[in-house]
C-alpha cells in the first residue's frame, strides 16, 4: 500500500474536522483562526505527502536501468578471477560465459577497445580455437544485450568495455563523416 493511501483519509478527516470546528467557533475568531491555521497545516502535509511519493517514484524508476540490472546478474570476469577451484565448481559456468569472459579479458588487454578482426585474433592467440566470424558476431550481440561490451558508436565492428558518449568517439577517433550521417547502429 503506497503511503497516500495510507494515511490520506486520516488527513482528509482531520482537514473536515477543523473546517467543522472552525464553523462552529465563528463568532470566537482566535478558535476559528486557530482550526483554520490547523486545517491549512494538514492540508499542507497531505500535498507533501503526494510530492514525496511522486519523488520516489521517479526515484526508483530513474536509477533501475536495463544496464545496471545486466550487470547485477550477469558474473564478469573480475566477479571470478581469483575464486578457488571448489567455489567455481558451485557456480553455474558454461563454455558461452568462459568465451564471454576470454573477449572481455582480450578486450580489455588491449586498452578497452578493439575491433572484430584483433578480438577473432586474439581469441586465435588465447585459445588456439579458429572463430567463425559469424558466430563471433551473434556473441558479440548477445554480450552487448547483457551489457558486457558495448558497441563503439558510429564505429562498425568496434567493440569496447566502457559505454563510450559520441564525445569520447570523437575524441578518440577524431571527426568523420560518418558521424555525422546520425548512423549509430552498429550490433
Amino acid at each position: 500500500m503506497d503511503i497516500v493511501a495510507k494515511y490520506a483519509p486520516f488527513v482528509n478527516d482531520q482537514i473536515e474536522l477543523q473546517d467543522r470546528m472552525a464553523n462552529r467557533y465563528v463568532h470566537q475568531e482566535w478558535r476559528r483562526d486557530r482550526h483554520l491555521r490547523t486545517q491549512q497545516v494538514f492540508r499542507n502535509l497531505l500535498d507533501d505527502l503526494v510530492l514525496l511519493q511522486s519523488r520516489a517514484a521517479e526515484s526508483l524508476h530513474r536509477d533501475i536501468k536495463p544496464a545496471n540490472v545486466m550487470r547485477n546478474i550477469t558474473l564478469t570476469l573480475e566477479d571470478i578471477e581469483g575464486l578457488p577451484p571448489e567455489l567455481m565448481q558451485e557456480l553455474s559456468i558454461s563454455d558461452a560465459d568462459r568465451l564471454e569472459f576470454t573477449i572481455v579479458s582480450i578486450i580489455n588487454d588491449a586498452g578497452g577497445i578493439l575491433s572484430l578482426d584483433k578480438i577473432i585474433v586474439g581469441l586465435y592467440k588465447k585459445t588456439g580455437e579458429v572463430h567463425k566470424r559469424s558466430t563471433l558476431t551473434s556473441r558479440l550481440y548477445r554480450m552487448i544485450q547483457k551489457s558486457l561490451i558495448y558497441s563503439v558508436p558510429y564505429r562498425k565492428g568496434i567493440y569496447s568495455t566502457q559505454e563510450l558518449t559520441d564525445d569520447d568517439v570523437k575524441r578518440l577517433f577524431g571527426q568523420q563523416d560518418e558521424m555525422s550521417d546520425g548512423d549509430s547502429s552498429n550490433p
